[in-house]
C-alpha cells in the first residue's frame, strides 16, 4: 500500500486480522517452535520491510533458521536449515547429493538472474549448451521434479520432502517439464 501511496495512488488497506500481516506472520507452539503460519516463503519482504522503514513502527522481521521441516506418519523428520550444511549434515548418506543440488540450483538461478528478460527455452537451450555441464542442466528442465530427485537422492523421506516443495511451483513433481522445481528447496 506504501507503495502504491507514494506513487500518487489513493490506497485502502484492508486486514482480517487483529494485528496486519496478511499472508506473513509467524507464531510460536507450544514446544517453542516458531511455525510459519502464512507465506512458505516471504521472498523479498524482508527488504521491502526495510525500504519502507517498518521498523520504526515496531515491526520485528524474524529470519527463520529452518526453511523447511517434514514429518512423516512413521515418526522420521527431515529438517532443511537455511544453511545448506547444516541441512546436509543432518541428511546421513543424502548430504553430498542435496549438496550438489544447493550448487546447481545457485548455479541455474544465478545464470537466470542474468538475463534482462525471462528467457525462452530456446534461449535457455543455446546459453546452457556453451557451459559445462549446460546439457545435464537442460537435461534436468525437461525431466519431472521427482525423476531429478529419484536419480540424486536415495533416502524417500528426503526425496518426498523436495517433491513436497517442489509442488509449490503449482505443477506436480511427476509431470515432465518440472525438474526445475526440483531445485527449489536447494
Amino acid at each position: 500500500g506504501v507503495i502504491l501511496a507514494r506513487a500518487g495512488l489513493r490506497v485502502t488497506v484492508i486486514e482480517a486480522a487483529e494485528t496486519p500481516g496478511g499472508c506473513l506472520w509467524t507464531e510460536t507452539d507450544a514446544t517453542g517452535v516458531r511455525v510459519e503460519r502464512g507465506a512458505i516463503d516471504h521472498g523479498g519482504a524482508a527488504a521491502i520491510a526495510d525500504e519502507l522503514g517498518l521498523e520504526r513502527f515496531g515491526l520485528d522481521y524474524l529470519e527463520r533458521d529452518d526453511v523447511l521441516g517434514v514429518a512423516f506418519g512413521n515418526g522420521e523428520v527431515r529438517r532443511f536449515a537455511v544453511d545448506a550444511h547444516d541441512t546436509a549434515a543432518g541428511l546421513g548418506s543424502d548430504g553430498e547429493a542435496y549438496l550438489e543440488l544447493v550448487e546447481m540450483a545457485q548455479s541455474f538461478f544465478g545464470m537466470l538472474d542474468a538475463f534482462p528478460v525471462p528467457p525462452t527455452m530456446t534461449t535457455l537451450a543455446s546459453t546452457l549448451s556453451s557451459l559445462r555441464g549446460g546439457d545435464e542442466t537442460f537435461r534436468l528442465l525437461l525431466s519431472s521434479a521427482e525423476a531429478v530427485l529419484e536419480r540424486r537422492l536415495t533416502d524417500r523421506a528426503v526425496r518426498g520432502s523436495l517433491e513436497l516443495y517442489a509442488a509449490h511451483g503449482q505443477v506436480p513433481p511427476f509431470i515432465t517439464g518440472s525438474g526445475l522445481f526440483a531445485l527449489l528447496l536447494p
